[in-house]
């Protein structure tokens, strides 16, 4: 199944990504708001520097598909989902909703929360299968919006 995500385009796994995070979206509720702290946490929760180089959508798609792929949950969803990815029931995606997406994904594997302060922090609730896969995630959002909230990107 990793191969096959992979080597998805663009479009598909933005397609695919945003399938699923609708569904995970109906069942709960997220925190789906990039914000400077948000940003930090994550920074910090997985002391990941500042990039060079900018991820794409569909980089942050993939890394988000690899890493909800190994929720053994979900890999009924994906498997059929990799046979059919040209289904469409959702509006094709804009940048705002590939971020929306990825956090949901994020979240299933940690927590964000607010200590009195009012400082963002991670928590990981969920330990990734595949420790390999969540830095990367996380690598890419932040290198996807380097300059902290989602405005003017």
């Amino acid at each position: 199944m990793k191969d096959n995500i992979s080597q998805l385009d663009d479009t598909t796994a933005i397609r695919m990504l945003n399938t699923v995070t609708q569904a995970k979206m109906r069942m709960d509720t997220y925190k789906t708001d990039w914000t400077p702290e948000t940003r930090q946490a994550l920074q910090d929760a997985f002391d990941i520097p500042p990039s060079e180089s900018q991820a794409s959508e569909g980089d942050i798609a993939r890394q988000s598909l690899l890493l909800l792929a190994e929720d053994p949950g979900a890999s009924e969803v994906m498997k059929a989902l990799l046979k059919n990815p040209t289904a469409r029931s959702f509006s094709d995606a804009g940048t705002i909703a590939v971020i929306t997406a990825a956090l949901v994904i994020l979240q299933t594997h940690v927590r964000f929360e607010r200590d009195k302060n009012g400082k963002m922090k991670i928590l990981i609730e969920r330990k990734s299968l595949s420790d390999g896969l969540l830095k990367p995630m996380v690598e890419k959002l932040l290198s996807y919006i380097p300059e902290g909230p989602f405005e003017g990107k």
